[in-house]
C-alpha cells in the first residue's frame, strides 16, 4: 500500500511552512514545536537530515530526523560505538490518531517507517538507532514501542529544564561477536 504522505527533505525555503507548526501545548510538545522552526537548519549544518511530511495536498503533518551520535552499547561498560539518533520527531496536533484505520496506516506510524528505512539504508554507519523521549509522552513511547524500540539506560537531562529524558533502541540488524 502507497504511503499517503509525500516526503520533502527541509530546506531554508520551507521555513514558511512550518512557521504555524504545533504539535500541542505541553511544554515539551511546544519544545517539538520551536525545534522545526529554529534548531532543524542549524543541526542540518552537522550533517543531521531533516524531513517535512505532506499531504498530496501540500498539507504540513509533521517532521522528522536522523543524525548521528555516540553511545555506550551494550550497556554502561561497553565500548562507545556510533548510533544513528532521532533527534526530534513530531506531528501536528491536528494530526495524532490520523488517518482513521489501523495503526500501521497512521501517520505517526509512517513517519517512523520513514525514518527506520532511511537509518537501515545507513546501517553500514551503525546498526542502531536511538531516541530520546520526555518522560511524560507516553503516547509516544507506545508508538515506538510498537514500532520495536525497546527501553535502554542512557539518558539525557535538559539543562534548562531539569528534563530528564529516556532513551529507546533499535537494533537495525544484530550485531556479531566482531561487532
Amino acid at each position: 500500500m502507497p504511503s499517503p504522505l509525500v516526503v520533502v527533505p527541509f530546506s531554508p525555503a520551507l521555513g514558511e511552512l512550518v512557521a504555524g507548526f504545533s504539535c500541542g501545548d505541553e511544554p515539551h510538545e511546544r519544545e517539538l514545536a520551536d525545534w522545526i522552526k529554529q534548531d532543524a537548519l542549524a543541526v542540518m549544518q552537522r550533517g543531521t537530515s531533516v524531513w517535512l511530511f505532506l499531504t498530496e495536498g501540500r498539507d504540513l503533518i509533521g517532521y522528522g530526523s536522523l543524525g548521528q551520535t555516540n553511545w555506550h552499547w551494550p550497556d554502561p561498560a561497553g565500548k562507545k560505538v556510533p548510533v544513528q539518533i532521532i533527534p526530534a520527531v513530531a506531528i501536528q496536533r491536528a494530526c495524532w490518531g490520523k488517518p482513521e484505520g489501523p495503526r500501521e496506516g497512521r501517520f505517526s506510524s509512517l513517519i517512523l517507517d520513514h525514518l527506520i528505512a532511511e537509518a537501515t539504508d545507513r546501517s553500514d554507519v551503525s546498526p542502531l538507532l536511538g531516541l530520546f523521549v520526555h518522560p511524560a509522552n507516553q503516547r509516544a513511547v507506545k508508538v515506538y514501542e510498537r514500532a520495536g524500540f525497546a527501553p535502554y539506560w542512557h539518558t539525557y537531562t535538559d539543562r534548562a529544564t531539569g528534563v530528564i529524558y529516556r532513551s529507546m533502541i533499535y537494533e537495525l540488524r544484530r550485531l556479531g561477536p566482531g561487532d
